[in-house]
């Protein structure tokens, strides 16, 4: 493990250990706190001391599809918090829900064959209602409200023994990634119907049928007055508008 203080962001820091041959899988950079974080389609992330800011090199030999790769991290991320007596789920494609609110969330990075995986976790504070975007769809909450927890480097490396362990026992015996149906319990809002934003203005209203094989997210959508299946591999989902 490499604890950076404030840095650009331990994504960063992560890939300039790779370039150098000093990260090997399952290796995790955590940063007390970041100038430059990142999330989904490189937004700027809010990072004060306090919560995790962490950068997993992940195994080089994940089995395809490897666009499945991020729903299973996120799957793996909720069943941590689960474990650890907090009922949580994965918004696909990224964030990790808890008590109705963002408390964390994921990025993987691919470069030259090799993927490290952004995490970071809400542990103590999240940020104010007026620093998210305008089409934020849920409030940001923080792990403090659920109970205890251990600061930002025992929690990432008891969340990295976890991650190592369950990629093993799910993938690396296996030689493929598990069954969308182990998955999907997981998945927030199977079964309801949600917004569906697809590019710049594309939005609609669907219901979450599951999870396709290739990691997308298979919906139900009325077109023309028939219910039709489609499945979505970019965009997102939020509760419908009230």
């Amino acid at each position: 493990m490499t604890v950076c203080g404030p840095c650009g962001s331990a994504l960063d820091v992560a890939w300039s250990l790779i370039r150098a041959g000093d990260m090997d899988p399952w290796d995790v950079v955590v940063a007390v706190s970041q100038r430059g974080g990142r999330g989904q389609m490189r937004r700027a992330w809010e990072s004060p001391p306090g919560n995790v800011y962490a950068a997993v090199a992940w195994p080089a030999d994940s089995p395809a599809p490897e666009s499945l790769l991020p729903v299973f991290v996120g799957y793996l991320l909720a069943e941590y918090l689960c474990e650890k007596g907090v009922a949580a789920s994965f918004k696909w494609p990224n964030d990790l829900l808890a008590g109705g609110k963002k408390v964390g969330g994921t990025l993987l990075e691919e470069r030259g064959g090799r993927v490290v995986a952004g995490v970071g976790i809400n542990l103590t504070s999240a940020p104010d209602v007026e620093k998210l975007r305008p089409d934020h769809a849920f409030p940001a909450g923080a792990l403090a409200r659920f109970g205890r927890f251990p600061g930002p480097v025992p929690f990432t490396v008891d969340l990295v023994k976890f991650l190592q362990t369950c990629y093993h026992d799910c993938v690396t015996a296996t030689c493929s990634f598990p069954p969308v149906a182990r998955i999907e319990p997981r998945l927030a809002f199977l079964g309801r119907e949600v917004l569906v934003r697809e590019g710049g203005s594309d939005v609609y209203m669907a219901r979450v049928l599951g999870l396709a094989g290739d990691g997308g997210l298979r919906l139900m959508r009325r077109v023309d007055g028939t219910n039709r299946e489609c499945v979505i591999h970019s965009g997102g989902i939020a509760p419908p508008l009230t």
